[in-house]
């Protein structure tokens, strides 16, 4: 029960840490080269 619990802990800290990693890392690229929702806003004005 004991092992179960600390697992589920485990996984779900991981799974956070990889959305927060992988939200930054988007960010990051956001803010270095412009996405493709951001190319076609610009066509498109």
């Amino acid at each position: 029960m004991f092992k179960k619990s600390k697992l589920k802990i485990l996984v779900v800290t991981a799974i956070s840490f990889c959305f927060l990693f992988t939200f930054s890392f988007m960010t990051a690229c956001g803010k270095t080269m412009p996405t493709e929702e951001a190319m076609e806003e610009e066509i498109e004005v």
